[in-house]
């Protein structure tokens, strides 16, 4: 399964951590396919968008079955 989001982030170690606990906490395994990082302009955080970096990211999200005899 593809899983897409978009999220900000403080620097690109929140972005690390955020995937390291997605993987963690989901059963299945995640595959990062893409992710990009992008300044938020003075605008965007003076209109409340506190971070300085949005990411765009997208995962597979990888599960198996134990074969039937």
């Amino acid at each position: 399964s593809t899983l897409q989001f978009a999220t900000s982030v403080l620097h690109e170690g929140d972005l690390t951590g955020m995937l390291a606990d997605l993987q963690s906490r989901l059963a299945a395994g995640v595959s990062v396919r893409e992710c990009r990082l992008s300044r938020r302009s003075d605008e965007d955080r003076t209109q409340g968008f506190g971070y300085g970096l949005r990411s765009e990211c997208k995962v597979e999200l990888v599960t198996s079955k134990e074969p039937t005899p």
